[in-house]
């Protein structure tokens, strides 16, 4: 229902109205108001408001547009005081979206929308076969189980979580409709992200705490930081991987905004360090590491053979094409379409866009409108 960035808004958001509440399950089942929700949802084993926050949303969004209004809906619309900027979301998963919208089965990484939240995904056909491969699990194998992604400011390195959260949640969905004991081992997501400007002071330690946070089975606290860096690097590493082994997920964890002039080398040391513990680990189902906007020659002390790499390139009319071909028959337009009309919504696309680092921002905001007036028309 949300992409990976619209989720961390709605999750800091819920989290924030929760620390002000006394009665965390009370508050929300009376907000949602279905006994269906107050029955059956989970408690984290950390009753801390994020870790609340996570757990609530990650059960409205399983529970989709299955009930109407949508759960989630219902959540966000009645919070008081209300968060303008949540509005644009509540708008949209009010109702569901046409049934064209998403991988309907199919391969959730051969899509041109995400998740059936609308969010068009264009090209990166490397990174998607790379997903593909490294989510294969054969113990003793040699499969790339670390991810490195670069590309210019702004390119649109970060949409790379979106991809992977989109695969994951359907991957989670498809597992549901197996019995328990075909089910495979589930996968999972977590981002430690280090905003622009912020890198001197993205300490190891708060790259693992925002790791943490996802983990609603992390009970322990990790290791302080009295210990000298390389040290404290290898009990960080070690750490954040013992608390993803136990939930018996495939995590996937992904740091972004390494591209940061300011990263400190402590930082550097132990992106290293986490690295080499993927790399080696011994552990099944084993995690993945996706490294956003690193270059791959930084990542010492790894083997070649364990890193993937992708370099995002520029997007262009080639790559625009299948998608608004496939938009346009979803639309109802009659297939064959005629190479104009194609050759036209990719003009239009492009025409206006700034050449400067907003240009993906503000295409994936036209593409995002082009899917909104067809979902509406």
């Amino acid at each position: 229902m949300l992409t990976a960035q619209e989720r961390e808004v709605v999750t800091e958001a819920v989290a924030l109205f929760l620390s002000i509440q006394d009665q965390t399950r009370a508050v929300v089942a009376s907000l949602v108001d279905d006994t269906d929700f107050q029955l059956r949802l989970p408690s984290p084993r950390e009753p801390t408001p994020m870790r609340w926050a996570r757990v609530i949303i990650d059960y409205c969004e399983a529970d989709g547009w299955r009930h109407v209004p949508p759960w989630l809906f219902n959540l966000l619309s009645r919070m008081q005081p209300a968060r303008v900027e949540l509005l644009p979301v509540i708008e949209r998963i009010r109702a569901r979206p046409p049934s064209w919208i998403g991988c309907n089965g199919g391969d959730p990484l051969d899509t041109f929308w995400l998740g059936r939240s609308g969010m068009p995904f264009i090209d990166r056909r490397l990174l998607r076969d790379h997903i593909r491969h490294m989510a294969l699990s054969v113990t003793g194998s040699r499969i790339p189980r670390i991810l490195v992604v670069t590309g210019a400011t702004q390119s649109g390195k970060s949409y790379t979580i979106e991809l992977l959260d989109h695969f994951v949640r359907e991957q989670q969905s498809a597992a549901f409709e197996l019995p328990p004991e075909q089910r495979p081992v589930p996968v999972a997501v977590a981002v430690a992200n280090v905003p622009r400007g912020s890198g001197a002071t993205a300490s190891p330690l708060a790259l693992v705490n925002q790791l943490a946070d996802f983990m609603p089975t992390a009970t322990m606290e990790p290791p302080d930081d009295n210990a000298a860096p390389n040290r404290q690097n290898e009990y960080l590493a070690q750490w954040v991987l013992e608390q993803a082994a136990a939930t018996g997920k495939q995590w996937w964890l992904v740091l972004d905004g390494l591209d940061d002039p300011d990263l400190t080398d402590e930082a550097g040391g132990f992106i290293s360090k986490l690295a080499q513990r993927v790399a080696r680990s011994v552990d099944e189902p084993s995690a993945r590491l996706v490294l956003l906007g690193y270059p791959p020659a930084l990542v010492s002390g790894v083997a070649a053979d364990w890193l993937a790499s992708e370099q995002v390139a520029p997007i262009g009319e080639v790559d625009l094409e299948p998608f608004f071909t496939e938009l346009l028959i979803g639309a109802g337009a009659k297939a064959p379409l005629s190479s104009d009309a194609v050759k036209t919504a990719v003009f239009w696309a492009l025409k206006d866009l700034p050449a400067n680092g907003d240009r993906m921002r503000c295409l994936n905001q036209v593409l995002r409108e082009s899917v909104a007036r067809v979902c509406h028309a």
